[in-house]
């Protein structure tokens, strides 16, 4: 799936009382970049909330699984990556449709370019 940029925050319950927030840096229906996360390791599953711009109305409610990390470097924060396991009701339909309307503004930038 494509990802698309975002600079959104971030809630990743890791359990009943381990909750951290963190920086989604991409998304798209099957995963999203998260910077500044902390989790247990590779294969842990995830629960994660948050809103995506244009559609603060809509929370989305995840469940996903850690499936790579990269430790923080010379001037890049540490990342993890998140495969989506399950959407929550309605929630795969603020994704799906944050990402549509990307699509649709990046088609309409193109065809202004080329005129």
């Amino acid at each position: 799936h494509v990802r698309v940029p975002v600079d959104v925050p971030v809630f990743v319950y890791a359990g009943a009382r381990d909750r951290s927030t963190c920086t989604a840096r991409d998304v798209s229906l099957s995963g999203m970049r998260l910077e500044g996360a902390e989790h247990a390791g590779l294969g842990s599953r995830i629960y994660l909330e948050f809103a995506l711009p244009h559609h603060r109305d809509f929370p989305v409610m995840a469940i996903g699984k850690v499936v790579w990390t990269q430790d923080e470097k010379s001037g890049e924060k540490a990342a993890t990556g998140v495969e989506m396991l399950r959407y929550f009701p309605s929630a795969r339909f603020a994704v799906r449709s944050f990402l549509d309307r990307h699509k649709r503004r990046r088609l309409n930038y193109n065809l202004f370019d080329e005129a």
